[in-house]
């Protein structure tokens, strides 16, 4: 599966010094690529995330524009687009925050 073009699926043994699917703004080190920082993040969700996937593209988006901000030449302009990621993210996770109140974690995961 595909993310704003990071693959999500990969070897998780194998050490990338560069592949031509991935973009060189997303290889990272060559082992910690965006693929993997996302997987790694998300993976805590898995058992207990319930709600929309939509919450995960949002933050998954929100991610590879901040981890290519600085990387790729257009900062600015990852850094805005990273902002209206976040703000869309905002309204997908807000009224499942309100719900819940101060009841339970929002969103999910022990806290």
């Amino acid at each position: 599966m595909q993310v704003m073009g990071v693959e999500l699926e990969d070897d998780s043994r194998k050490v990338l010094t560069y592949d031509a699917n991935c973009p060189r703004h997303y290889l990272g080190d060559g082992y910690i690529t965006a693929t993997r920082a996302m997987r790694s993040a998300i993976k805590q969700w898995m058992d207990e995330f319930t709600h929309s996937a939509i919450i995960v593209w949002w933050w998954c988006c929100t991610f590879k524009y901040v981890w290519r901000c600085l990387s790729k030449g257009q900062a600015l302009s990852d850094i805005d687009k990273a902002i209206d990621c976040l703000k869309k993210l905002r309204k997908e996770v807000e009224p499942i925050c309100l719900k819940h109140s101060n009841s339970a974690p929002c969103v999910g995961g022990a806290e």
